[in-house]
């Protein structure tokens, strides 16, 4: 019996140069501060690989960038309308949250 599964993707090659560039630019402060000593811990190393490849792969990838439509150009911010002033109270109107609040002018 045969598995007709797909054959993996071929891994790039990571060199020594692309590995600790990927180290440097990855490394948070909390890291061990040589390179060897990053690679000796499995997750760490394990994390720096990935980036790596995710370099490799960024850089392998075809520069199409610049023939996509450029972005729109944002429109002209538009004019605010203008309001009326809200007309003032007359003189002998009852302001009634005043009122409400309790608060007198004869005090």
């Amino acid at each position: 019996m045969t598995s007709s599964s797909p054959a993996p993707a071929a891994q790039p090659e990571l060199d020594e140069a692309l590995l600790q560039r990927a180290w440097r630019m990855l490394r948070p402060p909390c890291w061990p501060p040589s390179f060897v000593e990053t690679m000796a811990d499995p997750l760490r190393s394990q994390m720096v690989h990935m980036f790596a490849r995710q370099l490799l792969r960024s850089a392998a990838a075809p520069a199409t960038r610049d023939a996509w439509p450029a972005p729109a150009m944002p429109a002209a911010p538009r004019q605010t309308e203008r309001r009326r002033p809200l007309p003032q109270m007359a003189t002998g109107a009852v302001d009634r949250k005043r009122a409400a609040a309790g608060d007198r002018d004869d005090d």
